[in-house]
């Protein structure tokens, strides 16, 4: 068991057959509780997967059990000891088997009543065979490297932003749907008046006459405005003989001087943008403020420039 990219922890149980004067078949077992330690982690660091070359050392402790021996007259038990390398060569792209040789030294480590390593008292073994790494619970074969975990209070606090943007999105979406049937009443207004005030628009083309709506007090085309502008600029580019008559009106808040001046400044607005943004000639607009407006029978609709593109 891997606790982390450097340690882990694993039993190993090995079995001697008819190596000694022992009367079974099994001479002695040795069950032993080994640590690991990656070497190559430790040191240089763990890269995000494993290398392809890997030293891990190796130190156990263990139950070591010898059975009926002629000589010694009975099973006994020793304590156990191991110390060694694992050399592992990692093969594959997704590093999904081990290639391991292992040379260590195991003591037979309890003699003369104590405790001790003793040379005499030690085989030397080397091991070699494949290890097959199942999948762990992120998808991989091996350690992957994982952002931090975030703050509690950072994590609020983002949630926090989310919903104030997903009900920015739903007041701006109802705002959206609002401006939409607006523009349609606005426009089924402006063609009803075309047709009451056939002298205003006799020369105009229908198709082309639009209406930039205006904040209240305001003379600023507003961002949702701008492409209405630019459908009248685009028109008169493509058909150099027309010309554009812009009529300001505000509706009935405030005096009558302020309205006339708000007017004026409406229409002026369009006129402006029209000549500095899409480079329409001076002399091809007529730019004129009505004063209060009853174009539309919503007094807020008022607050409009009316474009009427003259052939």
């Amino acid at each position: 068991k891997k606790l982390n990219t450097v340690v882990g922890f694993g039993l190993e149980f090995t079995s001697a057959f008819n190596t000694t004067e022992s009367l079974t078949a099994f001479d002695n077992t040795n069950l032993m509780l080994i640590n690991n330690l990656n070497l190559m982690n430790l040191f240089a660091g763990y890269k995000g997967s494993p290398r392809l070359f890997e030293i891990e050392s190796v130190l156990g402790i263990g139950w070591l059990h010898y059975y009926y021996n002629e000589r010694r007259g009975n099973d006994f038990n020793d304590l156990s000891m191991k110390a060694g390398l694992n050399l592992n060569f990692n093969l594959g792209q997704e590093k999904a088997w081990t290639l391991a040789v292992k040379p260590a030294f195991v003591w037979d480590a309890e003699g003369a009543g104590q405790v001790q390593l003793n040379s005499n008292a030690a085989a030397f073994e080397i091991t070699v065979g494949l290890r097959y790494h199942f999948k762990c619970s992120n998808g991989q074969r091996y350690f992957t490297r994982v952002a931090p975990p975030c703050d509690p209070d950072e994590i609020a606090s983002l949630n926090d932003q989310i919903n104030k943007w997903r009900k920015e999105a739903g007041d701006n979406k109802a705002l959206a749907d609002k401006n939409a049937r607006d523009a349609a009443d606005i426009q089924r207004a402006f063609d009803e008046y075309k047709r009451t005030h056939p002298d205003v628009v006799a020369k105009s083309n229908p198709s082309m006459d639009a209406v930039v709506i205006f904040r209240q007090n305001s003379s600023t085309i507003d961002a949702n405005q701008a492409p209405t502008v630019a459908r009248v600029a685009k028109y008169l580019q493509n058909n150099e003989d027309t010309k554009v008559i812009l009529l300001g009106y505000a509706s009935p808040e405030g005096s009558q001087e302020f309205n006339e001046a708000l007017s004026q400044k409406r229409a002026d607005a369009v006129k402006s943008t029209l000549v500095n943004d899409y480079g329409i000639a001076e002399d091809r607009i007529e730019a004129e403020g009505k004063g209060v407006g009853d174009v539309f029978e919503k007094a807020t609709w008022n607050r409009a420039c009316i474009c009427i593109v003259a052939e």
